[in-house]
């Protein structure tokens, strides 16, 4: 039996596992069990196909009517979409021109959701109370900086092709943001879209842990069975141990979702029915992070615990209570017989792969230089600076910092405007967490995990690149983030941003 079709049996089995523990706490949470046996049904599919379809477009064209029929069905598309983001990898491939060009655009599995599941809301439908294109500062912020790296490449490319990047920008960039940010106005809608993200690490989860054991990356042959070339989901130790990738393309990828995915289920822990049921969840995610051996979402998960602890009633208590756990935990590590393998693979303090230290410090260093040169636009062409070529390795200079990213490529107006989305978020939310004078309800939890979240994600973009699922996913939580913000302002006419730090220490 060829690989793909043996790692198809595995990955049938344990989603088959999870899909069956999940249901009746997901269903018992709000999310109706027809909305569930959906969702699951299309993830199915979708994987079903993957494996067995041998060739992307007849893998996409079996995808279009069955998300389409699901979108018709669907009371909440965005809940649609994160339940099934992460069913395959995101690989991409270029639809023919038919000889007018050479291509139309790549095609990804993202896109094909973006297209067929968000776009339809988009266009026809609007939820009565959510703000019109325009009317949020983030909107401008966000299109602002899209705009600036559009011109960046028109000035080094075709206008076709640039035209193409701006339809990439639409698909992968604004139009999940902007489903985000107007179509999940609820606490209840809230809840499904965090839950449908929760289920969907939670199906990773087993999965990377088999990868981890066993040594074994479930998904590494599924480009060929399709008939692609695709540079992520390769074999990456660290030190003895494999590190978990399942269908994000990168271990660190993987890391930063389970982050996220971790963080978000705090929100589900006083109202999960039994909590023995929210504690198994929580090790499950907590699993796969630490399969995917990523130290910068490790670091991004424990400032996400720490942001939702200071947030909550009594966070003095929270603290202590945090700190005294975390001294615990060290402890035990640090006296058990594996305590001092453990410890290498730690942060800071570790010494595997400790050139990957040296090597991200190296690239903040020249890349300060290479941004000195054009500081307030960035140059398109910054691969090509002459500091940066001591980091070629081949063709490739890894730019293991978003924010450096973000810089080279559109300067210190680019980084504003960037950095700007995400401040906004912030004290959005600070200010709705403010105004709400039941910090035990569902509402003031659901503001606590989404600064969280994009505390931890502000912290592990620092280690990461932006491609693949990275984007995908801070673009979803700030749209989250601004979305729950807007809504609780339109149930509080008195809610009033605050950009100073009074707003962080009323919290």
């Amino acid at each position: 039996m060829p690989e793909y079709l043996r790692a198809f049996v595995v990955i049938l089995f344990l989603s088959g596992l999870t899909f069956v523990t999940v249901r009746k706490p997901v269903i018992a949470l709000g999310m109706a069990a027809e909305d569930f046996a959906r969702r699951r049904n299309v993830w199915l599919v979708v994987t079903g196909a993957a494996f067995l379809a041998h060739n992307f477009w007849v893998f996409t064209l079996v995808l279009i009517p069955v998300l389409l029929y699901a979108r018709q069905r669907e009371r909440q598309p965005f809940a649609l979409y994160l339940f099934v983001l992460f069913a395959v990898p995101p690989f991409g491939s270029a639809l023919s021109g038919l000889g007018i060009v050479n291509q139309l655009f790549e095609l990804s599995f993202p896109r094909l959701l973006s297209l067929l599941v968000l776009l339809p809301w988009a266009l026809s439908r609007r939820s009565a109370d959510a703000p019109r294109i325009g009317k949020m500062l983030a909107d401008w912020l966000l299109l602002g900086y899209v705009m600036l790296q559009l011109y960046q490449q028109w000035q080094v490319d075709t206008t076709t092709n640039t035209m193409r990047y701006g339809l990439y920008a639409f698909l992968d960039v604004l139009l999940p943001f902007y489903v985000a940010s107007r179509s999940v106005r609820t606490t209840a809608a809230r809840r499904e879209a965090l839950l449908s993200l929760v289920v969907a690490a939670l199906l990773m989860a087993p999965i990377a842990a088999f990868e981890f054991s066993k040594h074994w990356l479930l998904y590494s042959s599924l480009p060929d069975a399709l008939g692609m070339n695709w540079n992520g989901g390769s074999y990456l130790g660290r030190g003895q141990t494999l590190r978990a990738v399942v269908t994000t393309g990168h271990s660190i990828s993987l890391g930063y979702v389970m982050m996220i995915a971790m963080l978000v289920h705090l929100a589900l822990r006083r109202i999960v029915p039994q909590s023995r049921v929210w504690t198994f969840g929580m090790i499950g995610l907590l699993i796969g992070l630490i399969a995917s051996v990523s130290r910068g979402p490790w670091v991004g998960a424990l400032v996400g615990v720490i942001v939702f602890a200071a947030s909550g009633p009594r966070p003095g208590t929270r603290l202590l209570k945090l700190a005294g756990a975390g001294i615990a935990v060290a402890v035990a590590v640090m006296i058990s017989p594996w305590g001092s393998s453990l410890i290498d693979y730690l942060p800071f303090i570790g010494h595997v792969d400790s050139s990957n230290v040296d090597y991200r410090q190296r690239l903040f260093e020249l890349s300060l230089l290479v941004i000195s040169q054009n500081p307030l636009l960035g140059s398109p062409t910054f691969m090509f600076a002459a500091p940066l070529q001591e980091l070629r390795n081949g063709n490739l200079i890894d730019i293991v910092n978003t924010y450096l990213m973000v810089a080279l490529q559109s300067g210190y107006v680019g980084l504003a405007l960037f950095v700007g989305v995400f401040a906004k978020a912030g004290f959005s939310i600070i200010a709705a967490l403010r105004v709400q004078p039941d910090r035990e309800a569902e509402p003031f939890q659901q503001g606590r995990v989404l600064l969280s979240a994009l505390a931890a994600i502000m912290v592990a973009i620092a280690t990461l690149s932006p491609v693949g699922f990275v984007p995908l996913m801070y673009w979803c939580i700030v749209g989250l983030s601004l979305g729950y913000a807007d809504a609780v302002r339109r149930q509080s006419p008195a809610v009033q941003v605050g950009l100073s730090r009074f707003a962080t220490r009323s919290l």
